[in-house]
Order: C-alpha cells, then structure tokens, then sequence
C-alpha cells in the first residue's frame, strides 16, 4: 500500500476527503448507536416499574406477617401505640380468649391476628377498608373475625366486669377519701355506628352524628362493673339509666351506696 505522501497532491486530497468523509459518517453512526441505546434502556425501565408485581397467597401471607411483627412484636412502645397494651399483656390477654372464652382460630387467621384485629377496630377506630389493606384480607374476614372476638370476650364477663366495693372509711386517697359508701362513678358516651336509612332519624344524636347511646360504670380503679348499650343515639341519659335500673339483671345499688354520675 503506498504512503499517502508518494501519491500525487490531486489523489492524496480526495483520499484525506474521503478518510474526513469515512470519520464524520462513523461519528454520526456511534451518535446513533448511543441514543438508541438510551431509548432502549428507558423502554424497558419504565416497563419493569409499571409491571404489577405478582399476588400470590405467599406474597400476602408474608407481607401479613410482616405487619403484625411490626405491630405486635418488635418494643412494648410500639405494641401499646397499635392496641393500647403491651406486648406482654396482649400474649396473656389472647390465651385468655383460648381457654376461657373459647376463641379458636380458623383455617386461614391465627389467634394473634384475629385479637389484633378487634384491638385495633375498638382501640383506634380502624376502618374495615384499612386492616383489609393493611393485612391482605376481605372486608368479610376482617367482619367475621371481630364477631367472633367479641363473642369471646362476652363469655369473659364474669372475669372482665369487676363486682363494685363500696368506698370505706378507712380510705386515704385524696380523690375519693370524701365519697365513703361510693361503689363507683358512672357516664353515658356516644359511638358512631351506621344503621339503615330507615332508621338513621333515631340514632341521630343532639349533635347531628349518627350514634348510640352506651352507659358505663367504672370502680375508682377504673375496672368496668357494669355496661348497657344498644340505646339510639336520640335516646336522653336519663332514659337509658332508668332503663338499667329496671332491668331484670341490670344495675344494682346495694343498700346505703350509692353512684357518682355526671349531672351535665
């Protein structure tokens, strides 16, 4: 092959021209090259994170388990924060519901989550759509399972509802050294519920929500002795007091006691 400087100056321009030209061609297709290759890796990216992962039965049953870890398991801080008792008291409060109150696990929920379930439904007010969300299960399951753990903790009553002490007379404590014969002190509260439009008129309470009417009594330890609800929102404290005072097996006044209740 002969040296570009042997050749003629006519013939050596047009083979620099076409090296220049060979060059630019080459730069143009490596440009090329190089963008499609982007366009490719952008396509394929924004195809994997618009891809919906996989749900299979394992995929929820770990992503469940994972939950109730972190709810339940993990500090006594966090485990009061999700259902008001720690992590002590939640194991000796679920093998309470086992031999007691005769809760038995299903095929598909496990005692924990059931009792996580109805804790967090009465402690913070959870929302069926949300535990459905949170735990991968149906708004059926989340339902039947408060149901059945409700119905536990009825059973438990006689264990649970304290029986009323009058205050003594030998009492110190400042709050209550001044109310001797005192069983305990008793109020009405309100809990949203969502009855049928048919009858929404009478569970609409003096503040226009949709409720009903519960009356507690507590001992001043703070241990429930008595509970009455199922009254309408609409439903006057003093009605539904009237009406466990008259109650078959409603509430008692022993003999020279007497209750604390809220006269506003």
């Amino acid at each position: 092959m002969p040296r570009l400087s042997s050749l003629a100056p006519a013939r050596r321009r047009q083979v620099v021209a076409a090296i220049g030209s060979f060059s630019n061609l080459l730069m143009i297709y490596v440009s090329l090259g190089i963008e499609l290759a982007k366009l490719v890796q952008e396509h394929y990216m924004n195809r994997r994170l618009s891809r919906q992962p996989i749900d299979t039965y394992m995929q929820r049953h770990y992503d469940r388990q994972r939950h109730l870890r972190n709810s339940t398991r993990m500090t006594d801080i966090d485990t009061f924060d999700q259902v008001r008792m720690n992590r002590t008291l939640f194991r000796k409060f679920c093998e309470l519901l086992v031999s007691e109150g005769g809760l038995k696990r299903t095929r598909n929920v496990d005692i924990d989550e059931m009792v996580y379930i109805f804790l967090r439904t009465i402690s913070q007010n959870e929302k069926n759509r949300t535990l459905r969300l949170n735990l991968r299960r149906s708004g059926e399951t989340i339902s039947r399972t408060i149901h059945r753990v409700l119905r536990a903790v009825i059973r438990l009553n006689n264990l649970l509802m304290k029986k009323p002490l009058p205050i003594p007379d030998t009492c110190t404590n400042s709050r209550w050294k001044h109310f001797k014969k005192c069983l305990g002190a008793l109020d009405g509260t309100h809990i949203d519920v969502r009855p049928l439009k048919e009858d929404r008129t009478r569970y609409r309470d003096r503040k226009g929500d949709l409720s009903i009417n519960v009356l507690g009594v507590c001992t001043p330890n703070l241990e429930f002795i008595y509970c009455l609800s199922g009254w309408e929102g609409s439903a006057h404290d003093g009605r539904v007091l009237r009406d466990a005072l008259t109650r078959e097996n409603g509430l008692t006044v022993a003999e020279g006691c007497y209750y604390l209740c809220d006269a506003g």
